[in-house]
């Protein structure tokens, strides 16, 4: 626990430029606690280490942060696609609800294996936040086309490895009007960029100003949180079957 704490602490307040509160690192603490004791029968992460863990988990997640504009995102809904071990989502919770006291924020999860998705419900109901933030054994072109969820959310993440084009399918029929998906993606994505006019245009949405890129030790290569906006509804077509997006992308 000690290591934890101290390692993330000391990361946080590097990258960050404040001090951690004490319940956005206990939280973070919680979840990763858990991860280890689930990991093997569950199969959530290869990462496990505390330096790595601290680095490349959360502080990595938190860094969705700078894509957001914290006075405009009151009662806000977030979903995330493909959560895995949890990531962005819980990290990123806990940074809005502890460290910024944005107490009305909403997260759903959704995450293609039982196993995984079971996991991360038990994280909510052990931390006593089951009530902001769940996860559905959903994939996401399933949550997509469902009425619960279709045009519910004001953001979407997704730390999926996939071509813009195809996370672009998975999280705008998700997204409300004028919300926007927050795709976690390394700097050389230039030809990703250039295919994915067709994937905007049948999509209904546009790229937004980028965050800021940002390099984390150990990686060796810089990355950024790419903002894609949706400004008109969703044509019903979409999202296609599961894996049409991946197989043949817009």
């Amino acid at each position: 626990m000690e290591e934890f704490i101290t390692l993330f602490n000391q990361k946080y307040e590097n990258y960050f430029k404040e001090a951690a509160k004490p319940a956005f690192t206990e939280a973070c603490f919680k979840h990763y606690e858990l991860l280890l004791k689930y990991n093997e029968s569950f199969n959530l992460t290869r990462i496990t280490t505390v330096s790595d863990s601290v680095l490349y988990h959360y502080i990595d997640s938190i860094f969705v942060s700078k894509a957001l504009n914290i006075e405009k995102i009151k009662n806000a809904k977030f979903a995330d696609v493909g959560s895995g071990g949890g990531f962005p989502a819980f990290p990123l919770y806990f940074w809005l609800a502890y460290q910024k006291g944005l107490n009305d924020i909403e997260f759903t999860m959704f995450e293609s294996s039982k196993k995984k998705s079971d996991f991360l419900n038990i994280v909510a109901d052990t931390l006593g936040i089951s009530k902001k933030i769940k996860s559905f054994n959903l994939r996401a072109e399933e949550a997509g086309g469902k009425y619960k969820f279709r045009e519910q959310f004001n953001f979407v993440t997704t730390r999926a490895v996939a071509a813009v084009s195809v996370l672009m399918e998975y999280c705008a029929p998700l997204l409300k009007v004028n919300g926007s998906a927050l795709l976690m993606k390394g700097l050389e994505i230039h030809d990703e960029i250039r295919t994915s006019k067709n994937a905007l245009n049948e999509l209904n949405m546009r790229f937004a100003k980028k965050s800021p890129d940002y390099e984390i030790e150990g990686l060796d290569r810089k990355r950024q949180i790419l903002i894609v906006e949706k400004y008109e509804q969703t044509k019903n077509i979409y999202p296609r079957k599961p894996g049409t997006a991946k197989k043949l992308p817009l």
